[in-house]
């Protein structure tokens, strides 16, 4: 007899997440802007740093990268670019509210594609057994209504993240206008919308996940008959395979 032990994947740290994405960039951002301090340019630099610095060693800690890092790069890297230039408000602003706004979008575009985003954000296996779950299904005869199950969540999500797009346009609007990019008050403006952000808008759409999570776990649960235990034991947990020799 031969035993074969399957690591789990390793999961990010949420409480480093959220110290080097908003917390530490916004009181380095708030604090530490001022001319007799480290300046905007330097302060920005450094709080452009953390969550750069950060998505690239859990890219190599877990061997990972995902899409929402590939989003979160990039804004980094244009919230660079405007706060470091004589740019108005409004460009910062559309760029905080175009991200949420694209992201809702992608997420309704691609429910018709081999790859719907829906199954990124929520339907994966992290979280749920997708194949034992899928083949029930599809003997059961469920399978069409399963996909239209999974068609209203990804709507109840892409909504969450089109209102969330289009709060924070005008949060950024409300923070930074009569400031121009380059200057200490802009900066220090920026360091306020990325730690109010997380409270009004950030908040509210992991309440709205949660809840499609939920939505979406009652209603496979109806359509497999399969128990709780049996649909979230996914590959995400420890496994041991044995082979008869």
């Amino acid at each position: 007899m031969a035993t074969a032990t399957e690591k789990p994947e390793k999961k990010e740290n949420a409480f480093l997440s959220l110290a080097l994405n908003v917390a530490l960039p916004s009181i380095i951002l708030t604090q530490l802007s001022k001319p007799d301090r480290l300046g905007p340019f330097w302060a920005l630099i450094i709080a452009i740093a953390l969550p750069l610095g950060y998505g690239i060693y859990d890219a190599i800690d877990r061997k990972k990268l995902n899409l929402f890092s590939v989003i979160g790069f990039v804004s980094i890297l244009i919230t660079g670019g405007l706060g470091l230039f004589p740019t108005k408000p409004l460009w910062f602003a559309i760029k905080e509210g175009a991200i949420a706004v694209i992201f809702g979008l992608a997420v309704l575009l691609t429910q018709n594609t081999k790859r719907p985003l829906v199954r990124q954000l929520l339907w994966n296996p992290e979280i749920f057994d997708t194949k034992r779950v899928e083949a029930k299904l599809e003997t059961d005869g469920h399978t069409p209504a399963f996909k239209k199950l999974l068609g209203r969540s990804a709507l109840i999500i892409a909504l969450g993240l089109i209102s969330s797009g289009v709060v924070n346009f005008f949060i950024s609007m409300h923070l930074l206008d009569g400031t121009i990019g380059g200057t200490p008050e802009y900066i220090a403006a920026v360091g306020k919308q990325t730690a109010l952000t997380w409270i009004v808008i950030s908040i509210p759409l992991m309440i709205v996940m949660g809840l499609t999570l939920w939505y979406l776990f009652r209603g496979i649960t109806k359509l497999s008959g399969m128990s709780f235990d049996d649909i979230l034991e996914g590959e995400g947990k420890k496994t041991v395979v044995t082979k008869s020799e």
